[in-house]
């Protein structure tokens, strides 16, 4: 689904641009991301909507699929126990391809085809490629923090990249796995920062929190 809201460019800039907005749904129906190969221009905004139980929204490189790309995108994994969890928000910069995944260890998210792109090549590296390189891995792993956009989760907002003002909340234990969808479900508990990481590398959870508005790529969001 898509419909156009209105964003300003630069504070110096005369114009404004219409910008889409393109909704994507995480986890609703199965180990799926829909639409799963959307086109963006630059100013779009995707918004991920998320869906039982435990999902995230994470960048790789096309070349190293189900592993983080260094400052990519990741909301973290978002538990949702039923109806949907929140919704991330990423604007887009530029119109090269982004290769995205669900880093869920649990029933193997990534290596059973819960993969999507945006922008992909319509041959060469494409998203089919993409998909099948992924099933081919042994493991998953997610990014150390939320990045690359703005988690919004039960009224409160956090967002990576360039906010110096957001907290991050510990990482809980490992999800566990649906035994009907193969989805996976979580909880969060207040940890250290040491403590967050290695449940991270084993399938956490981790989210930032920012009380009041977020400001993504200069817009307040």
């Amino acid at each position: 689904m898509r419909f156009s809201t209105l964003l300003p460019l630069l504070p110096l800039a005369a114009r404004t641009v219409f910008a889409d907005t393109i909704a994507i749904d995480v986890g609703e129906g199965g180990l799926k991301f829909s639409p799963n190969n959307p086109t963006a221009k630059v100013g779009d905004q995707l918004v991920f909507t998320f869906y039982p139980l435990a999902h995230s929204v994470t960048q790789s490189s096309f070349a190293a699929p189900c592993a983080p790309l260094a400052g990519g995108i990741n909301s973290g994994f978002v538990p949702v126990s039923s109806g949907t969890g929140g919704t991330f928000t990423v604007t887009v910069n530029n119109t090269d391809p982004i290769w995205l995944y669900c880093a869920q260890t649990k029933a193997t998210h990534c290596q059973a085809g819960m993969v999507m792109a945006v922008n992909a090549p319509s041959s060469g590296n494409t998203l089919d490629a993409y998909t099948a390189a992924s099933m081919k891995t042994s493991n998953s792993t997610i990014g150390p923090s939320v990045s690359g956009g703005v988690l919004a989760l039960n009224g409160t907002s956090s967002s990576g990249g360039n906010s110096s003002s957001t907290t991050t909340g510990g990482a809980g234990p490992s999800p566990t796995a649906s035994s009907s969808s193969g989805s996976s479900s979580g909880s969060s508990s207040g940890s250290t920062s040491s403590a967050a990481a290695a449940a991270l590398a084993t399938g956490g959870m981790e989210w930032a929190v920012l009380g009041g508005a977020a400001v993504l790529g200069g817009l307040l969001v």
